[in-house]
């Protein structure tokens, strides 16, 4: 009896070790964010950062907040807001950040920095500089469309995804 009471304990010890070495942090529904090829830099139940820490910056926005603008603020780090699309799996582009009908190529500064494999349909924050993007798919007329949306690409510090 003593022997099965100390073989419960030890299982129960040795898997409330592996639980905490994980990296892996769970949402209110359950889901399961992080993983072996994934490590957050800062975590609490609403949110993960991945990449560098993600400073608190004066120029925050969200995607369509930014197309919107007549000059976007271009070439400075910022905070911008939106819903991953698609993965692009090449080394140049990250993920797709949509909103409000712009999008904007998500490339990592440092493409050896950890990531979710997948972030597609999460709401994500991602800090880095913005640069405009030329439409090759559109004709030019030489008349700028006010309604046409707009494409960036963001060259990504930090990753902050929401659960």
């Amino acid at each position: 009896m003593r022997f099965t009471i100390f073989s419960f304990l030890f299982l129960f010890a040795l898997s409330l070790t592996a639980f905490a070495q994980n990296s892996d942090g769970v949402s209110a529904a359950g889901d399961v964010y992080g993983g072996s090829d994934s490590q957050a830099v800062e975590m609490n139940d609403e949110w993960a950062i991945y990449g560098e820490p993600m400073p608190d910056v004066m120029e925050k926005f969200t995607l369509s907040e930014l197309s919107k603008q007549k000059d976007p603020v271009i070439g400075v780090e910022m905070q911008v807001t939106g819903t991953a699309g698609k993965m692009c799996g090449s080394d140049e582009c990250f993920f797709m950040l949509e909103d409000g009908g712009s999008s904007a190529k998500v490339i990592r500064i440092d493409p050896a920095s950890n990531m979710p494999e997948d972030l597609t349909g999460r709401k994500v924050t991602v800090f880095g500089m913005l640069e405009p993007i030329e439409d090759a798919g559109e004709p030019n007329d030489g008349m700028e469309r006010q309604d046409a949306p707009k494409t960036y690409r963001i060259m990504m510090r930090s990753l902050k995804v929401y659960f």
